[in-house]
């Protein structure tokens, strides 16, 4: 079926007017992407299903459900004079306008980073030592007989090891006073 030139024109013109919003499209979302870099990938999902959909809803209702190659060169033509001449003017408005947007966003998220990051270090270094005196607690349970061969400062200080450690893990026990130590039951 022949279209008459002036239906051709008009179709033409759209696809161009079609191109250039695809191209304000993309350079709005590129201000998001450029101020939020982790929604890229989201964001080209987005701008391909807008794409998508547009040229569907184009070819629906202006092409009356038909492709013609002049249709897809007039949104070649329209995104190629958008990028050629209002790229720059629009591309700036656009990220300034993202940054301001998103501004309360950002700052939320750096400060729950920031407070995120001194909870770690704090509990790391809480939980670590604990964790660390514990272990060794628990390996060297058996090796609390003091050495056979050693000097007497050496018991000495492998018995004031083991006391700290037992502090440490919380096996502490408080020794009687040396009065009552020698003392029986019954001689109170």
């Amino acid at each position: 079926m022949e279209l008459p030139l002036t239906l051709q024109a008009a179709q033409f013109f759209a696809a161009a007017l079609l191109g250039l919003l695809f191209g304000l499209l993309y350079d709005f979302l590129r201000g998001l992407r450029r101020t939020l870099p982790r929604l890229t990938h989201l964001l080209d999902a987005l701008y391909a299903l807008c794409l998508i959909l547009a040229n569907f809803l184009y070819l629906l209702y202006v092409g009356g459900g038909e492709f013609r190659i002049f249709m897809f060169c007039g949104e070649l033509t329209g995104a190629c004079i958008y990028f050629a001449a209002l790229q720059c003017a629009f591309t700036k408005l656009f990220i300034g306008f993202w940054r301001i947007v998103t501004f309360p966003l950002r700052a939320i998220c750096r400060f729950l980073k920031k407070t995120f990051v001194k909870f770690c270090f704090f509990a790391k270094k809480l939980f670590s030592s604990r964790k660390k005196s514990c272990i060794i607690c628990n390996d060297m349970d058996q090796q609390r007989e003091e050495p056979a061969h050693a000097s007497a400062q050496d018991v000495r200080r492998h018995k004031a090891h083991h006391r700290r450690r037992d502090r440490l893990c919380g096996r502490h026990r408080r020794q009687p006073p040396a009065e009552n130590r020698g003392a029986g039951a019954g001689a109170q």
